[in-house]
């Protein structure tokens, strides 16, 4: 045999009242002294956490929200050549799928007329026009460069960064 609580495979371990009620408050103790997860009210909202790149969301005269004043200003301009006639098409927040389950999402999207005559044509004449607005920061960015190398090679449109 061994020490009381331990043994062999073939005897019976038998604990005296004191040992379980020792064993038992040893465990208390040590689920109370245990972290408990942080309670949140249900009315409670979480705190709002710092953009990666510090941008605002701004919401246009036209009540359109962008994901920064710099996209804000570029979809004005778009809008204005869009008026003007030099585009003929403008769509925001395309969304491209990649190879590899990627997906790739262009901020504007602008055809001229001979875009709009002739759809096939578009990736060989460069009609179609992918923008992007970036600041210093996002441009360097791995997975940014990554997915704009991809959409040239994979689907042929050039990433124009603004």
């Amino acid at each position: 045999m061994g020490e009381a609580g331990y043994g062999g495979p073939d005897v019976t371990l038998r604990w005296t009242p004191e040992m379980l009620a020792a064993h038992t408050a040893k465990l208390r103790k040590a689920v109370e002294s245990a972290p408990r997860p942080a309670q949140v009210a249900v009315d409670q909202k979480p705190k709002k956490r710092r953009k990666k790149y510090g941008n605002k969301v701004t919401t246009d005269a036209d009540g359109v929200e962008h994901a920064s004043k710099k996209q804000a200003m570029r979809y004005r301009d778009l809008g204005l050549l869009m008026k003007s006639g030099e585009i003929l098409m403008l769509a925001r927040e395309v969304r491209f799928r990649l190879p590899g389950g990627i997906e790739y999402r262009c901020d504007h999207m602008t055809a001229n007329q001979r875009a709009i005559e002739v759809m096939a044509a578009l990736v060989e004449s460069g009609d179609l026009i992918c923008e992007d607005v970036k600041s210093e920061a996002t441009r360097k960015d791995r997975t940014y460069i990554n997915k704009a190398k991809q959409m040239k090679e994979c689907l042929g449109f050039p990433v124009r960064e603004v």
